[in-house]
């Protein structure tokens, strides 16, 4: 959806009063003088001061200087006259819950600000074609989560080039909406009462075919962006989401979402969080493409996959790449680049991922995964146990041309790649540069993982798997757990297992 131009409206707005003008009854005012209008004397009589057009909030008696009560009565009768509705300059206090109506648009410098009441500033319920271009504060609100405009149960709307303090934009609180977009808006402090799964902005109710794009969102007392409740075919884009306290965006049981070229920085949480509170009703986050983002420097992970909800693995079928993960998780709380928590079926590829204080990737009983590409330095070098480049719990995963190097320090050391875990096999290792950690190149402790081609250290950091074709039984010295035995003569496949030989 294109943004409408709002520079027009008031051409069309002043074309249409002169003719109107012509038309109308005489008044009596002071030059020019625009004469109400039919719509107007229906609405609410005639309009106060008609040195205004139809439309601006003056004409119906709104001014900064008036009282809460005494806006909220011109502003409505604005609304119910049916024009788009202009704001000039200048703070208008109001009681709020303004009800915009369809095929109308809401602009100008002014600003629309709450007075001390609990109820949101704008809510608007079944509406079309409505922009709503203007400034809000919600400061002196008395509620715990303050709304600056809500829309439930409508489409083709944009909420868009507005300073909002405090208030956040709720989308779909109870029916979903579709075909909406919200770009350009700078959103500051919004309160939504210490609640990391709100957003500053927040989609719910399996809403579609949206936008989110171009927004500024500082120190949400939540999460920036939130999505959720089966919610579906969206784009997230270059948005900066800053210090929340909550995660930068929040995708919870969403799917089909792109995120891409947003800044997620210094969130309380993960930079981007990727969960499932309640898959049974909608579903785990799956087909996302997360792209091109940085997040750095988040209290958690830069990117947190985690779909442990229901505690077995859910295939998601969801691409994270080229993005730039740096400095996230701090001492007490850890953090990763990547974590993948119970996600199969994902591809992390060509992702910057540096200086994290836990693993650069960590699939965490995740199955066909692959990861390819990336390059993972410095990790885990700041934690208490340190911690490898790229770590694997999982069956089936494919570690392919990663650069990991670097990671990993006292006191305990670790590897650029490694596995963990009592059910961790038949994962492929295959091509990776991994020098200069600190343990080692490739740890392996799962059976039929095939480790080829990484590149070298001096012998004895190098693992490998080895497969041997013999009569008579392999020496085991410096041969890593996994390695292959075929016995010809007596036709058996024997795994290298905690130093031992064993039959299969």
């Amino acid at each position: 959806m294109k943004r409408r131009d709002i520079s027009k409206v008031l051409l069309a707005s002043t074309a249409g009063a002169v003719a109107l003008n012509e038309r109308a009854s005489a008044q009596t005012c002071t030059a020019p003088c625009y004469g109400a209008t039919a719509q107007e004397l229906a609405a609410c009589g005639t309009p106060p001061n008609l040195a205004y057009l139809p439309g601006d909030v003056r004409r119906y008696g709104a001014d900064p200087t008036a009282s809460a009560a005494a806006n909220k009565t011109a502003i409505d009768c604005a609304i119910a006259a049916g024009y788009s509705i202009y704001f000039p300059d200048g703070v208008f206090l109001t009681t709020g819950n303004h009800s915009p109506k369809s095929n109308t648009t809401w602009w100008g410098t002014g600003t629309l600000k709450s007075s001390a009441v609990s109820n949101a500033l704008v809510t608007a319920s079944g509406i079309t074609a409505f922009t709503f271009a203007i400034h809000t504060d919600c400061s002196l609100q008395t509620a715990t989560s303050k709304t600056a405009i809500s829309i439930d149960n409508s489409s083709d709307f944009s909420i868009q080039d507005g300073r909002h303090t405090q208030g956040c934009i709720a989308i779909a609180t109870t029916t979903g909406c579709h075909d909406f977009l919200i770009c350009g808006n700078t959103l500051i402090s919004t309160a939504l009462n210490n609640n990391t799964s709100a957003g500053a902005i927040g989609v719910n109710a399996q809403s579609h075919d949206f936008e989110i794009s171009g927004n500024e969102i500082t120190a949400p007392t939540g999460a920036g962006i939130a999505i959720y409740n089966g919610s579906y075919q969206a784009i997230v884009a270059r948005n900066v989401c800053v210090s929340a306290i909550g995660s930068g965006i929040y995708i919870n049981s969403a799917q089909y979402i792109t995120v891409q070229g947003n800044v997620c920085r210094s969130n309380g949480q993960s930079g981007i969080g990727l969960n499932a509170s309640a898959p049974n009703t909608f579903g785990y986050p799956s087909y996302c493409t997360v792209v091109g983002n940085i997040c750095a420097n988040n209290t958690y992970d830069g990117i947190d996959y985690n779909l442990a909800v229901g505690g077995a693995q859910h295939a998601t079928w969801t691409t994270i790449s080229g993005n730039v993960l740096t400095g996230n998780g701090s001492s007490s709380t850890g953090g990763t680049g990547i974590y993948l928590g119970n996600a199969d079926e994902v591809t992390i590829s060509g992702n910057t991922i540096v200086g994290n204080n836990q693993q650069g990737v960590f699939l965490n009983s995740c199955n066909y995964c692959t990861v390819t590409g990336n390059t993972v330095v410095a990790n885990g070098t700041n934690a208490a146990n340190t911690l490898d480049g790229i770590y694997i719990i999982g069956t089936f995963n494919t570690i392919s041309g990663n650069t990991s190097t670097n990671n990993g320090g006292s006191a305990n050391q670790r590897y650029g790649i490694s596995e963990a875990g009592s059910t961790t096999n038949y994962n492929n290792i295959v091509g990776n540069s991994t020098n200069n950690n600190a343990s080692g190149a490739v740890n392996i402790v799962g059976g039929n993982t095939i480790a080829q081609g990484n590149s070298p250290l001096s012998f004895d950091k190098m693992f490998y798997s080895y497969v041997f074709s013999s009569y008579t039984t392999p020496s085991t010295s410096g041969i890593p757990n996994g390695s292959i035995w075929m016995n010809p003569g007596a036709g058996t496949l024997n795994v290298l297992q905690s130093g031992s030989w064993v039959a299969k």
